[in-house]
């Protein structure tokens, strides 16, 4: 103890140790605390419980220590946890309509998963199976998972549309137009289409339709063959129609053409009575008709299913100012007929509209024409005031007229003419 000064005297210090303290702390691999503690220098640690890290989709975590080895305590320190990742491993299944394994693999999270082949599911009697996807839907991977194969019925009965198609064109013929051989094939091939066959049984009913389409193709019709054989053997019952040079032919050329030949046999084929046909036709190509017209007429018109001979704006015109040509033949003549179908006997007669011109040969009309003379609608060879009047009645409404009186009042134009036939009346 220091005291007032007595003597000499030396004093020295003494000292009280006092511990430092150490601070450890031991936290996880996000800084939170996991231990904190407070020792001495040289001290030994004491190491907490091991920590975790939770795992995310991708990993799971394993602790791998400290972040630094855990020695004595020289001073204060902290110690991180560190973990190391491994890969969550995922399985990804696919399965079929029976829950039979069509493939299994293991991916992990986010990866593409890679699709089987596309399953099949067996027919029945009823349905065949179409492949229609997967349930759930396949997505990238976030966790195990099953996927189920899904399938669509579909009415398993073949396709009868060629057959509906062939029949429908079947149905559609006219059985009178072709042979009774030909045509019975058709008929055959019809009776023979069987209803109610499934897919696998395709084909069969596709040649059900070949077989009726290849009748079809193969039908004979002697239609045209028949038409073009009476007209040709018609040519014997009108010979003064023709030139003697060129009946000669024809009858040399039908000499040589078999036309009994039978095309109702099972061989005949379409071709065969075309070439039948063309051989006619070549026969009658030959005939050469009488050349005979009328002369001597401004313009020749039909009319309806009618002719009419067009005489033109000359009122004067009488019988005498026609003839007939034949090629020089002097065989045809013309015969005349008023309105009420009398034979005009007077040669000096004026034709009038409605009058009718006959081509005559051998003492039959070959031609039948029907005389409009322009201007002249009421008929009596002349062009008057009565004319001009049924002209204006006509432009309101030609009910009432014949086609040849219309004729007549349009003189020559597109519709009827007043103005025409009013200056045809000056004329005269």
């Amino acid at each position: 103890e220091v005291t007032p000064v007595a003597g000499s005297v030396t004093y020295k210090a003494t000292f009280n140790p006092v511990y430092i303290d150490y601070t450890v702390k031991f936290v996880n691999f996000d800084d939170s605390l996991i231990s904190e503690k407070t020792y001495h220098y040289g001290d030994t640690v004491e190491v907490p419980e091991t920590p975790v890290k939770a795992a995310d989709n991708t990993y799971t975590y394993e602790f791998a220590g400290w972040d630094s080895e855990v020695t004595p305590v020289a001073g204060s320190v902290t110690y991180k946890a560190t973990f190391n990742p491994v890969y969550i491993d995922y399985t990804v299944k696919f399965v079929n309509y029976d829950d039979s394994l069509i493939s299994e693999k293991t991916y992990h999270y986010g990866d593409t998963v890679e699709l089987p082949d596309t399953p099949t599911k067996p027919g029945d009697d009823d349905y065949l199976y179409v492949f229609s996807g997967w349930t759930p839907e396949v997505t990238t991977v976030t966790g195990s998972v099953v996927y189920t194969a899904e399938f669509t019925p579909v009415d398993n009965s073949a396709d009868y549309t060629a057959v509906d198609l062939a029949q429908q064109a079947a149905n559609e013929l006219e059985s009178g137009m072709y042979t009774t051989v030909s045509y019975a094939r058709v008929t055959k091939a019809l009776s023979e289409v069987v209803r109610g066959l499934k897919v696998w049984e395709q084909e069969r009913v596709d040649a059900m339709a070949q077989a009726i389409n290849d009748a079809i193709d193969a039908l004979v019709s002697t239609t045209e063959y028949d038409a073009i054989l009476a007209t040709c053997l018609a040519v014997n019952n009108d010979t003064n129609a023709y030139t003697t040079a060129s009946y000669e032919k024809f009858t040399q050329a039908m000499a040589k053409i078999d036309v009994s030949k039978d095309f109702n046999t099972e061989t005949a084929t379409q071709a065969d009575v075309d070439a039948a046909a063309q051989e006619l036709s070549q026969a009658y190509a030959l005939l050469e008709a009488n050349h005979m017209e009328i002369v001597g007429a401004d313009e020749q018109v039909t009319i309806g299913e009618s002719k009419a001979f067009v005489i033109g704006v000359n009122t004067n015109i009488d019988t005498t100012k026609l003839k007939a040509e034949d090629g020089g033949a002097n065989v045809a003549y013309l015969k005349y007929l008023d309105a009420k179908g009398n034979v005009i006997t007077n040669s000096k007669k004026s034709l009038s509209t409605g009058c009718t011109v006959q081509l005559m040969f051998g003492g039959e009309v070959i031609e039948s024409y029907v005389i409009v003379v322009y201007g002249d609608i009421n008929g009596d060879g002349q062009v008057t005031v009565s004319d001009i009047m049924k002209a204006k009645a006509m432009k309101n409404s030609t009910e009432g007229f014949s086609e040849y009186q219309i004729e007549a009042a349009k003189c020559g134009t597109e519709s009827i003419n007043v103005e025409m036939v009013t200056e045809l009346a000056k004329r005269v």
